[in-house]
């Protein structure tokens, strides 16, 4: 995950993201070029608040969601933590 994406967060979720991620490697998923791209463009997603298409609905975000356990490969990468960390006060 770049800097520039990170930076894009609200503060709460950057601060998230850090404690949960740096040190140990894993901020953009599995290391492969394409995760960390796809890690990006899910934090560009969040931070620009176009989760949901104009006109639709959280249960559009959910239906996309629920046949997925991460938004990126298989573990927890800094993309799902932004995630969480966006949507939990409105949720």
């Amino acid at each position: 995950m770049s800097s520039q994406a990170l930076s894009k967060l609200p503060t709460a979720a950057q601060d998230l993201v850090k404690s949960t991620f740096v040190g140990n490697g894993q901020l953009a998923g599995s290391g492969r070029e394409a995760d960390t791209k796809a890690v990006d463009e899910w934090i560009e997603k969040i931070s620009g608040g176009s989760l949901v298409a104009p006109g639709g609905s959280l249960k559009q975000l959910d239906e996309a969601l629920t046949p997925q356990t991460y938004l990126v490969g298989s573990q927890l990468t800094a993309a799902d933590v932004a995630l969480y960390s966006t949507l939990h006060p409105v949720v």
